[in-house]
């Protein structure tokens, strides 16, 4: 229970500190490798954007500078043609995240503080590295990578 209030303080803590453009560029080295090395289906994958976060989806874009990742909005986003997608808006839509957890669409954020609604993130602590919900992970039934276990960082429920 002690471990869970520090990480959950340490957590909020560096939610207040971190600069999300600054987290792009390691989002954008990081996401791309670990989108391989849980799903590797020949899909794109999709950066979802709402009205407020259009220019941090574009950017992130072009740091992947990929073309298998396409920006789409939400009402736009076909799940069927993707194997996972990266939100860059916080409170994704409750039904949207159920139909990809049904799909076995794998889930990220940009945001550190929305792993509770995301499979991956990333953590910022001493060390930038992955942070996973292996809940919802489980739910979705993606098989998931012994190697990305050792080196993320697992984020437990507050329940």
């Amino acid at each position: 229970m002690i471990k869970k209030f520090f990480l959950l303080l340490l957590i909020t803590k560096i939610t207040f500190c971190y600069n999300i453009t600054e987290l792009l560029s390691y989002e954008s080295e990081l996401f791309p490798k670990i989108i391989n090395l849980i799903k590797q289906e020949d899909k794109k994958i999709a950066i979802v954007y709402n009205n407020n976060s259009f220019e941090l989806a574009n950017k992130l874009k072009n740091l992947i500078n990929n073309n298998s990742y396409v920006l789409t909005t939400k009402n736009q986003l076909n799940i069927k043609n993707f194997k996972a997608v990266i939100f860059t808006y916080k409170n994704v839509d409750k039904n949207l995240l159920k139909k990809l957890l049904n799909n076995h669409i794998l889930i990220l954020s940009i945001y550190p503080d929305e792993i509770k609604n995301s499979m991956i993130s990333i953590f910022i602590g001493l060390k930038i590295k992955p942070y996973i919900n292996i809940k919802l992970i489980k739910v979705a039934g993606i098989p998931i990578n012994a190697i990305l276990l050792n080196i993320g960082e697992i984020y437990e429920d507050e329940k």
